[in-house]
């Protein structure tokens, strides 16, 4: 049997159970054709899952490596920079007209010298670690927007094929070849809502009795 999404019901409780609707009876083909397109879809889906969260780790790793660089020289996200290893000095890339610079013809501005070579060498390692951690993301990025493509056809072709919901839950009995959709079960019926804090504790009002018929006299002196 196939269940997607993956369903289980936990017995034993006293809630009211989903049922089951059988929407389809598929031909041995067609059946076989079902069950590795709704494979396919879950394949995907895992895929997306696994790829998306290295992308939040990588860009965890990115934030690791900017606070390692950012002990050993100060640098603006907003600025490019440049290294020479000979004097172990970083330089402002500067297109500021006001440093003699243009946008073709930008200058070099001193920014930081490292004192030592082991403060040099720390600082590149974590400068190229970060740019390859960076590729890397644009990379799963990339993969992830082709899984993504790719689910949204398989969901399709279900669709259009077999008229599957993705925002329904269904069964495939492989050996009978029927294809339940899971109905969840109605809630039952609504509580009586509690008691407000100010009406707690009172005793509920009684019913004011009829009014007394009058008597004769009574008749007469009205008249």
């Amino acid at each position: 049997m196939l269940a997607f999404p993956a369903w289980a019901w936990p017995f034993g409780r006293s809630e009211a159970k989903p049922r089951e609707r059988r929407v389809a009876k598929l031909s041995a083909s067609a059946g076989a054709d079902f069950s590795h397109a709704v494979a396919l879809r879950q394949q995907r889906a895992e895929e997306i899952r696994v790829l998306t969260r290295l992308v939040s780790e990588k860009t965890g790793e990115i934030a690791g490596f900017d606070a390692a660089v950012a002990k050993l020289c100060a640098l603006s996200s907003d600025a490019a920079y440049s290294y020479n290893p000979t004097n172990r000095t970083v330089y402002l890339i500067s297109t500021n007209a006001a440093n003699g610079a243009t946008a073709t013809a930008p200058v070099l501005l001193p920014h930081h010298a490292f004192a030592t070579e082991a403060e040099a060498d720390d600082f590149l390692r974590s400068i190229g670690a970060k740019q390859i951690t960076l590729r890397q993301i644009e990379t799963f990025k990339e993969v992830i927007r082709e899984k993504r493509q790719e689910y949204a056809l398989t969901d399709k072709y279900l669709a259009d094929h077999y008229g599957i919901s993705s925002a329904r839950q269904y069964r495939f009995d492989e050996k009978t070849g029927e294809l339940f959709e899971i109905v969840p079960a109605e809630s039952g019926a609504a509580k009586k809502p509690p008691a407000r804090r100010e009406d707690a504790g009172k005793k509920p009002a009684s019913t004011p009795p009829p009014p007394k018929k009058a008597s004769p006299a009574a008749k007469k002196a009205v008249e």
